[in-house]
């Protein structure tokens, strides 16, 4: 029972530790956007590791590896018509979103997977019009809370990746649950009956 007990303690103290951890890391508080790779790779001179606000990446931005540093969002991710970017290596390092991942009209992207070690619950995910997309893979950890709004990604077939977020909960009546017009649109009941992908 005291081993039990001196466990339980040691692992309050480590989680503990982590978090205020996070509270050291080199923070930017305010907004951030970026729309071009000029200002991408300004911003990444301070390195910093953790934003206390939003990211909006934009416009003529289309490599983010200067960005390797950042670890925390305390808002919401936004990429929003960046025509020239594929993928998104160089958020490999971003375990945390706090609000919304908003990805956007991005005409040549074809892989997410760089979100992979988001680890965290998300209020919401939109991802729209995306020509060349066709997974979801890097979303495997992330929880979405609040709506999933997925749309006119006409080469997109793969939605594994969100299993995790659908439990049921979501009401497609109310319109916090859309998932159309893509090349694959399954239901929520798909997921349930692991039919994530075609």
């Amino acid at each position: 029972m005291k081993k039990i007990k001196c466990l339980y303690l040691f692992l309050i103290l480590y989680n503990c530790s982590v978090e205020d951890n996070s509270n050291d890391l080199h923070s930017y508080s305010g907004d951030v956007y970026l729309t071009s790779q000029q200002e991408i790779n300004e911003f990444s001179t301070n390195q910093y590791e953790k934003i206390l606000g939003s990211l909006t990446i934009s416009d003529t931005a289309c490599d983010l590896t200067a960005l390797s540093d950042l670890k925390i969002i305390d808002g919401y991710l936004r990429i929003t018509s960046c025509n020239n970017i594929e993928s998104l290596n160089g958020l490999n390092n971003l375990r945390r979103v706090t609000q919304t991942i908003w990805i956007e009209e991005n005409s040549s992207l074809t892989d997410i997977s760089a979100l992979n070690n988001i680890n965290s619950n998300c209020n919401s995910l939109e991802i729209y019009d995306n020509d060349l997309l066709t997974s979801l893979e890097g979303l495997n950890n992330v929880r979405f809370e609040s709506f999933i709004i997925i749309l006119e990604n006409y080469s997109l077939t793969d939605f594994c990746a969100i299993s995790n977020s659908i439990n049921g909960t979501f009401s497609e009546d109310s319109g916090n649950y859309q998932v159309n017009y893509n090349a694959f649109n399954p239901t929520q009941d798909n997921f349930l009956n692991g039919y994530c992908s075609q």
